[in-house]
């Protein structure tokens, strides 16, 4: 690099460490990390694009490899030459050429290269490959190794069509976040189980992006019998959850197939209400105004009438054990936990409710509706409108109904 005036960056990673957070062997927590500060490195330097140098024979192994392991189409498009990274993109510009011409254009240009001195040993599937398994096949059919190639390149042709596909799919039937990415089940009941399959690993692969689990495609993947154990949870044919690669774990309700990162969901800190004016609550905004107890009470998902004198001392919180729900009609009280059951907000939702609260008396659930507590009566001297922005995933239905 000092030769070629080329800046050179050094990263230590712990691959141990990486091997247990990810749940995986040392070669794909190497790769995971590999690339990890291969994306460090762009972000620091302002890199737009990564150019590895994965070539013709490099690309006849991973096909190999991944027939050999039973993949479907997107194992045998083998390695795409140009994909996006989380920032920026991977570019593989000579996976056109033999190993043979990259070594010939070197010497030619009496440029030195490092050789991996592990490529010589022939252990592990891929040196196996490399050494026994593709010179025996090229003395088999010679020429081969281009015809892997060409194969690799109409499956990848097959599956960039499939990936647009899909990804136009999910963006009509599922919903990604950080903290938690869901699909409605009913919008694939009836298709073929060729497009369920691929759909299920589409939502995966985007949902460890979207959730920032530190992965990416390639690095933790889900397994064909993985893909099946998510068949038979989407239809309802096996349990009610799923492990999936990453410590995620997948849950059906009946509705939907949730995707749940790992670890304790953090949750903002309970927060006063102000009214009227403006309270900030995580990603949602709660904006309160005086209103006369006549008129619009609003729609109980994102707008909604209280009695101003019941919301003195208020907050916004999450849910707590022992919250109570005072229900309409004076039937008394109910357990937030039922309410919400009977309401049908599935179990990965209800810590997520922003909720507004007195003490141990929940006011209003966006979303879900007002209590009896802080209704609108005849009675009600001043009423407050309380609206609140951001996302309501479990009260899209609702809100669909409400604008039809």
């Amino acid at each position: 690099c000092g030769e070629l005036d080329v800046l050179f960056l050094y990263y230590r990673v712990d691959a141990p460490a990486a091997m247990e957070r990810l749940q995986c062997g040392a070669e794909e927590a190497a790769r995971a990390l590999r690339y990890g500060c291969f994306e460090k490195a762009m972000e620091e330097r302002g890199g737009d694009a990564l150019l590895t140098a994965h070539h013709m024979d490099d690309q006849a192994e991973t096909v190999l490899m991944h027939l050999l392991r039973g993949s479907g189409p997107a194992g045998l498009s083998g390695m795409a030459a140009c994909r996006p990274l989380q920032s920026g993109w991977l570019l593989r510009p000579f996976l056109s050429l033999r190993r043979e011409e990259l070594r010939r254009a070197l010497a030619e240009a009496r440029l030195p290269w490092r050789e991996d001195e592990t490529n010589a040993q022939p252990e592990g599937l891929r040196n196996r490959l490399r050494l026994t398994a593709l010179p025996i096949l090229e003395g088999l059919a010679p020429g081969c190794v281009e015809a892997m190639s060409r194969a690799a390149f109409l499956f990848g042709e097959e599956e960039g069509f499939w990936r647009q596909e899909t990804g136009g799919w999910l963006e009509n039937n599922a919903w990604f976040s950080k903290k938690l990415c869901f699909l409605m089940r009913g919008a694939l009941e009836g298709d073929p189980p060729a497009l369920r399959r691929r759909v299920l690993r589409a939502f995966f692969e985007r949902g460890v992006r979207e959730m920032g689990a530190g992965m990416d495609r390639g690095m933790v993947s889900l397994t064909l019998a993985k893909t099946e154990e998510l068949m038979r949870l989407l239809t309802g044919e096996a349990g009610c959850a799923v492990n999936l690669p990453g410590r995620i774990r997948c849950e059906r309700s009946r509705e939907r197939l949730f995707l749940i990162p790992p670890g304790e969901r953090k949750t903002p800190p309970e927060t006063l209400l102000d009214v009227p004016g403006e309270t900030r609550f995580g990603d949602y905004v709660f904006t309160a105004a005086f209103k006369s107890p006549e008129g619009d009470l609003g729609d109980g998902v994102r707008r909604q009438a209280l009695d101003a004198d019941q919301l003195c001392g208020s907050v916004v919180r999450t849910r707590r054990p022992g919250d109570v729900f005072r229900l309409f009609g004076g039937g008394g009280t109910s357990p937030l936990k039922e309410l919400l059951i009977s309401r049908g907000v599935d179990r990965p939702f209800r810590d997520m409710l922003p909720l507004v609260a007195r003490d141990a008396e929940i006011l209003w659930a966006p979303g879900v509706g007002p209590s009896g507590l802080a209704k609108v009566t005849p009675e009600t001297k001043t009423a407050a409108m309380l609206t609140v922005e951001g996302p309501l995933p479990w009260a899209e239905t609702r809100e669909e109904e409400q604008g039809g």
